[in-house]
């Protein structure tokens, strides 16, 4: 899918990793070569944000209720965080800060290499083109360990029949497993859940990094672990993460119940 877009912005201190940001956006050809960037205006449709380890903290504070205030207002469809790794320490408040600031329209990377942080803010724009395309949001995401596979693909099957879901059996060995890809599926949706009979310790893993990915406590949605009683109980506390439990032949109803509550605002 071709995407071109002019209306992006791009913000930050370090002017050179913006201007690379640039160029290689217009080798992937989503911007052109009239393209200019207004620093200064955070609503254009899209808004980059350039994190660096030694900028200043009140002024990217500034830039990202900026971003929200675009996002709520409509003027802004997405933003865009971007801190690169570095083998230094992050300065003491930077994460937090910035991990105050997310919603389910803003994307935080940490991608070392430029190319593949363009490459996941062209396929979030391509999502968000085919969601708007489509209308068609889901009720819930259910994800799997596909040595879960049995659990997994009975629960779903049997909330197919009063749901729209996305069934996601989730295997570590597949590239496409990967949590870029998985956490668009769970942005796809009203609820994510997150099911395990065995898995449990993988259950508990995969919710505490795809409940990073999609806002952590600013995200708007949320996510469901629920486990059978053949296993011990989870205890994770995590904002916006509820624990439950069922018998295998109750896994669906649990699920359900819980859906009823935790969207009906």
């Amino acid at each position: 899918m071709g995407i071109k877009n002019n209306n992006i912005s791009f913000h930050g201190e370090d002017q050179e990793k913006i201007e690379t940001l640039q160029t290689v956006f217009k080798r992937a050809g989503i911007i052109d070569q009239n393209f200019k960037n207004d620093s200064d205006t955070i609503g254009k449709d899209q808004s980059i944000l350039v994190i660096t380890e030694n900028g200043d903290l009140k002024k990217y504070n500034t830039y990202l209720k900026k971003m929200n205030a675009g996002l709520e207002k409509g003027s802004l469809s997405n933003g865009f965080v971007w801190y690169p790794k570095n083998e230094t320490k992050s300065k003491e408040g930077l994460e937090s800060l910035i991990s105050s600031h997310l919603s389910r329209n803003i994307l935080y990377s940490r991608e070392s290499f430029i190319i593949r942080f363009v490459e996941d803010v062209i396929k979030n724009l391509e999502t968000k083109t085919v969601e708007t395309i489509k209308g068609d949001e889901k009720n819930m995401s259910i994800f799997y360990n596909v040595l879960d596979n049995n659990v997994g693909e009975e629960v779903s099957e049997m909330l197919s029949d009063i749901f729209k879901i996305n069934k996601v059996p989730v295997d570590i060995s597949d590239e496409k497993s990967n949590i870029n890809n998985l956490s668009t599926l769970a942005l796809e949706a009203k609820l994510a859940v997150v099911v395990f009979d065995q898995q449990k310790e993988w259950a508990e893993l995969f919710t505490q990094e795809i409940w990073k990915k999609i806002g952590g406590v600013s995200s708007g949605i949320p996510i469901l672990l629920i486990g059978t009683n053949s296993n011990k109980p989870s205890k994770i506390s995590i904002p916006n993460v509820t624990l439950a439990e069922a018998g295998k032949e109750l896994l669906s109803l649990e699920i359900k119940i819980q859906y009823d509550s935790l969207t009906e605002n």
